[in-house]
């Protein structure tokens, strides 16, 4: 079978088709554009150059799928989807375009693959398409016995087959159009992961993850990737001053010797180090690790929250924050028909705490109603000999503070700063332990005082608000 020629619109070309649509659209007709024809599809010479630049995409998944099919990938796809997506067939544009009537959800990995996916390659949807899943996603490792594959993709080749699942059917500007009805377009960059259903945020399959400010990976060694993982490493073995950093990492024991804390243990390895930072949130890791008692300056409070998908129901006016007698209710919207609410309640008699408002009913709900502990709350010594806690693993407020991020990064910057000091020598230890802690229980007295006003302005205030008051009153 003769294959059809797919033109190499990359991801990359069709930001800059994206982009230059974007501007034509704003400032001058589309015909206007050099290289493009007035679809918004790159014109005859355009796709020539293309082509002459990068080859076809198709190529690029073929040698890709010919690599990893030696690793067991043939063999898993093949098991996966009932003997029907062979990835070294001739036709590898039919095959992977072929609706699949059998794939095996059950298969170690495969799980949270979207259950709309239906064959290997999805235009324009990597979750939706198979192959990208399987390559892309760190639950696959290992075929259904248990046994590890050989061969893994390298980020190259999972940009090669992100860029043909965008590439095969190139969009046209009403299709781009259509994305945003009404609104003007815009070129923006974000920084991008796939991850598995319950890491992902709609909570529903595996997809990818997009963050508007990227990922820093900061280290005094170059970048270890783990191709099974499909992740950075943040260790070196041989070598405990090195660091690239590692996601996901799980911290299993806290090391101490002499009563100063010297390092961490992971499930994979054992860390010493001068100082250790705890920024992993309010579960308060390290604080529990070392008997540290959090002090609360409100009862138990739970920001329940969820998604929905759909057309809203009335005229959206923008994100919007209702008070009643049980609680308060934040709603907005965080993309195209999809919305967000989070209820917090101020007592568990809140008839209303597990339900989204009622203007959510229209909508489809993505995934059950989630939880999140937010009482006010502070651990007691967030400084001492080796460590630092930094955000919410010293502190945590409940959302209405509305500078979680900032408090975090402030904290963070903080530590680094306290960190650099100590080991120049220009402050000594005792002092800078000492000053951070008073910086981090001046920062929550503040906040404190700030949420608790917010809150006595309310019609209705909730009973346990705490009076302008110091942390002195705070329960242990």
């Amino acid at each position: 079978m003769v294959e059809r020629q797919i033109s190499s619109l990359t991801r990359r070309r069709l930001f800059q088709v994206a982009g230059a649509l974007a501007l034509g659209d704003v400032h001058r007709p589309v015909s206007a554009l050099a290289g493009t024809t007035a679809s918004g599809l790159p014109s005859n010479a355009s796709q020539r150059h293309a082509r002459a630049q990068t080859g076809l995409l198709i190529d690029g998944v073929r040698e890709i799928c010919t690599r990893l099919a030696a690793g067991g990938w043939r063999d898993l796809l093949l098991d996966v989807t009932g003997n029907v997506m062979d990835i070294t067939a001739v036709g590898l544009v039919s095959t992977l375009r072929q609706p699949l009537t059998t794939i095996d959800r059950i298969a170690p990995g495969f799980e949270d693959f979207s259950l709309e996916g239906v064959s290997g390659i999805e235009p324009g949807s990597p979750a939706r398409s198979l192959l990208y899943h399987a390559l892309a996603s760190p639950s696959v490792f290992t075929d259904r016995a248990g046994d590890v594959l050989s061969l893994f993709p390298t980020p190259a080749e999972l940009d090669t087959v992100e860029n043909y699942v965008y590439g095969v059917v190139p969009p046209s500007l009403e299709a781009i159009h259509a994305q945003a009805p009404g609104a003007p377009l815009a070129v923006v960059v974000f920084a991008l992961e796939y991850r598995s259903g319950p890491q992902t945020v709609h909570g529903k399959h595996a997809d990818l993850n997009f963050s508007r400010t990227g990922h820093a990976r900061l280290g005094n060694v170059g970048p270890r990737y783990d191709a099974q993982r499909r992740a950075f490493l943040p260790l070196i073995a041989d070598d405990p001053h090195s660091f690239p950093v590692q996601q996901p990492a799980r911290a299993t024991q806290l090391l101490r010797e002499d009563g100063r804390v010297t390092g961490v243990a992971t499930a994979d390895i054992t860390v010493a180090a001068t100082w250790v930072v705890d920024a992993g949130g309010g579960q308060h890791w390290l604080a529990r690790q070392l008997d540290i008692r959090r002090r609360f300056a409100s009862p138990r409070l739970i920001a329940r929250y969820g998604y929905a998908r759909g057309p809203y129901p009335v005229p959206y006016e923008g994100p919007e924050i209702r008070s009643d007698e049980h609680g308060w209710t934040w709603t907005a919207q965080v993309a195209t028909d999809l919305y967000q609410w989070t209820r917090l309640s101020f007592s568990e008699n809140d008839p209303g705490r597990d339900t989204p408002p009622a203007v959510f009913r229209a909508l489809t709900a993505l995934g059950p109603p989630r939880g999140a502990d937010v009482r006010w709350r502070i651990v007691e010594r967030p400084a001492g000999r080796g460590y630092l806690c930094s955000g919410d693993a010293a502190t945590v407020l409940d959302p209405a503070s509305s500078h979680g991020v900032l408090r975090a990064l402030m904290s963070g910057m903080m530590a680094g700063h306290v960190i650099t000091e100590c080991e120049r020598g220009a402050v000594p230890a005792a002092a800078a332990i000492r000053d951070y802690h008073a910086w981090i229980m001046n920062q929550f007295d503040t906040d404190v005082t700030a949420l608790g006003d917010f809150y006595r302005s309310l019609d209705k205030p909730p009973h346990w608000v705490l009076p302008a008051t110091s942390l002195s009153t705070l329960s242990s």
